[in-house]
């Protein structure tokens, strides 16, 4: 709290789960107050299965996940809203159309001096038309505006689950369902329906499909069911290669693997997935690190259908690995599975990936004989103290230097023994798990390389994963 708030009087935190803690909340911070607000559940609903939840929310990607969480909540705020903490209960509609009114009834309620009754600022205001704020929140959120009331309507034609699994008597007054409304994203449902009745998408389905999942996956179904098994395969792919990751591509990759081991001509790429698996997860488990969403790769492999939280295949192309590789020496510092090594292999005259566990090291070479690419090696080994004879002509150092225990100087001058007069060093920053905020200093961390001996050639940003936006440069040495 005291982090969070800084210069700040008050500290605001709008997490949902609090109403779970509030017992337990009020012990740590006997002098909190409590407010509720009340949103229309459909609204609420519709508001919720729009938002793609990166981690968690595992009850969101349905209606009837969605009722039964929202029912549960309505049970706690009854169960809460008479205790004497409960300062107020406001009506989120309220606050939309009246909000002069709410702020003047949660002044009354917080005892707020009038200095501290601010308002927050109205989105037309100009930097020098907005008053410094005496409190700091947990969540950034956008302004209220009377769109938010309402938000149902256009998607009134997909909320009949949700209204049997809520209680149609609740939102009844509302007028769910009239069905002379059309929903605009009728048009992804009414698409993915064709789909599993094997009729022709219409119009523009193709375009609004290509990232949704669900299409990719009915497709696959139709075409294991018909014996198609390259089709099922490369539709099976398409849902896991579908960004940002939710919770529910594991499901799609469970279903993967299951279709490659139904398809006959597939079998060999099943037993990779399996060995695979096996080590990731054992190195999960070993280590107690976590990369990669969901519990799968960190990488991504194309050429062996292994789903990563990270498009290796976008990364490579970002990067331009095929002009920065074409026949180089090249060196991978911090390869983890070394896919990315992969990719530069099948450009470069030899690759070396470094990575300090064995696991990985063993997952590497597992795909790089299924894929018999035998100008790549891995090595188990730290790449903070790694040395070779020969320099190379490209030393990749991708979102690696966060994890290295020694200064960013020391680390500036081991790429500088490690990469040939003339030759490219490829770094990148860490993830951020934002996708417009970078690394924090990277400009100058980037400095700090450059005084090693090298000039800046290129830079540019990626966004593989869409949730971490990361900054990279290419830097050449000095001949």
């Amino acid at each position: 709290l005291v982090k969070l708030g800084g210069p700040a009087r008050y500290v605001i935190d709008t997490h949902p789960t609090n109403a779970l803690y509030l017992d337990l909340l009020l012990q740590l911070c006997p002098d909190a107050k409590i407010i509720q607000i009340n949103r229309g559940p459909l609204d609420l609903a519709v508001s919720i299965f729009a938002r793609n939840f990166v981690t968690g929310g595992h009850w969101a990607d349905s209606w009837r996940g969605i009722a039964a969480r929202l029912k549960c909540y309505d049970r706690l705020q009854t169960h809460w809203a008479d205790w004497s903490p409960v300062i107020a209960t406001l009506a989120y509609e309220d606050v939309v159309r009246d909000p002069d009114s709410t702020l003047a009834t949660l002044t009354a309620a917080l005892e707020l001096p009038p200095a501290d009754a601010i308002a927050p600022p109205a989105p037309a205001m100009s930097a020098s038309e907005i008053s410094p704020m005496p409190w700091a929140s947990f969540a950034d959120r956008p302004s209220v505006q009377p769109g938010h009331i309402g938000l149902w309507r256009p998607f009134a034609p997909c909320l009949a689950a949700f209204a049997d699994a809520y209680g149609r008597d609740s939102v009844a007054d509302q007028g769910v369902i009239p069905v002379e409304i059309v929903a605009p994203y009728g048009a992804v449902v009414n698409a993915v329906h064709s789909l599993k009745t094997g009729d022709t998408p219409s119009g523009n389905a193709e375009r609004i499909l290509k990232n949704i999942p669900a299409s990719h996956a009915a497709a696959a179904e139709q075409a294991a069911q018909a014996g198609r098994w390259d089709d099922a395969v490369a539709a099976r792919w398409q849902a896991v290669s579908c960004r940002p990751f939710t919770h529910r591509v594991r499901h799609h990759a469970d279903a993967l693997q299951n279709t490659l081991e139904s398809s006959p001509l597939y079998q060999d790429v099943a037993r990779l997935h399996k060995d695979v698996s096996a080590l990731w997860v054992a190195y999960r488990e070993e280590s107690g690190l976590r990369f990669g969403d969901f519990g799968l790769l960190y990488q991504s492999c194309g050429p062996a259908l292994l789903a990563g939280s990270r498009d290796t295949e976008v990364r490579a192309a970002a990067y331009d690995l095929e002009t920065l590789c074409a026949g180089q020496r090249v060196l991978d510092l911090g390869a983890n599975t070394g896919f990315l090594s992969l990719a530069a292999a099948s450009h470069a005259a030899t690759v070396r990936g470094i990575e300090h566990e064995q696991a990985l090291v063993d997952i590497g070479s597992r795909v790089r004989d299924h894929l018999h690419l035998d100008n790549c090696t891995f090595l188990c080994a730290d790449a903070s103290v790694y040395d070779s004879d020969e320099p190379f002509d490209v030393v990749i150092a991708a979102a690696v230097h966060g994890w290295l225990q020694m200064p960013l100087a020391d680390f500036a001058l081991r790429l500088a023994g490690l990469t040939a007069p003339g030759g490219a060093v490829l770094f990148e920053s860490q993830g951020q798990r934002s996708t417009t905020v970078i690394e924090e200093g990277f400009h100058a961390k980037t400095e700090v390389i450059v005084a090693a001996g090298f000039q800046v050639e290129r830079h540019g940003t990626v966004c593989d994963d869409h949730v971490n936006l990361r900054a990279f440069v290419v830097l050449r040495k000095d001949s």
